[in-house]
């Protein structure tokens, strides 16, 4: 099975709650960033050993794309990965989130696509402006395995105080020990930067862990 390379988070607030699903996170939230607009997200995980680094713009349309880097400490390879969302129903006018979720990943070393995902996105808020529940059905991809294994995921957001946020999630791949993870993140300037905090553990026999910590920001709007 391919190891799951991702981190997820643990956020919400009193205002409008923040987006889960690029960078540190795994589970995918059915939201898009602001119409005409490109988010940038800098983060480093210590489980990777890794910095990344994402961009991911929006025209009009209910479409977003986005691209990645990865560069592990003191090698030379580096890892990209392409994504892509897009809804059919949207949590503000709609009072809930439709849409789908596809990405894949290419390795600069062994100049592959390493790893591919499709999953459905669906948000639902519960309390308003309180929590946000995100659930994630789908397959995922990997060359290692040559086949396509069923994934699941979910996340939760709930909002504290201020700009304190908390979120947890669970995935997991086929019939293997679901991943557990969690953080804090602080949403500041009229939500245009979210600094990130977070801890995710394998519950597998044997399975790792590690933090990650990182930035997003709205890059520009056009």
């Amino acid at each position: 099975m391919c190891k799951l390379r991702y981190v997820m988070l643990l956020a919400a607030a009193l205002s409008p709650l923040a987006a889960q699903g690029a960078g540190q996170w795994v589970v995918q939230d059915a939201d898009l960033a602001d119409p005409r607009s490109c988010d940038m997200e800098l983060w480093h995980s210590d489980f990777e050993d890794a910095n990344f680094v994402n961009l991911a713009c929006r025209g009009t349309a209910p479409l977003q794309l986005l691209g990645e880097v990865e560069m592990p400490r003191g090698g030379d390879r580096e890892a990209y990965r392409l994504e892509g969302k897009a809804l059919g129903r949207e949590l503000e006018t709609d009072g809930y989130g439709l849409g789908l979720f596809v990405a894949a990943g290419y390795d600069s070393d062994s100049r592959n696509w390493e790893e591919g995902e499709v999953f459905g996105m669906l948000t639902l808020e519960p309390v308003a402006d309180r929590l946000l529940v995100h659930l994630n059905p789908g397959v995922v991809w990997s060359r290692e395995d040559s086949r396509w294994s069923p994934f699941w995921g979910v996340g939760g957001e709930l909002a504290l105080f201020g700009p304190v946020e908390l979120a947890a999630e669970v995935f997991g791949v086929d019939n293997n020990a679901p991943t557990l993870h969690g953080g804090i993140r602080f949403v500041l300037f009229d939500d245009q930067v979210e600094l990130d905090i977070s801890y995710f553990e394998e519950t597998e026999s044997g399975g790792s862990g590690g933090f990650s910590a990182g930035i997003g920001f709205q890059l520009a709007q056009f």
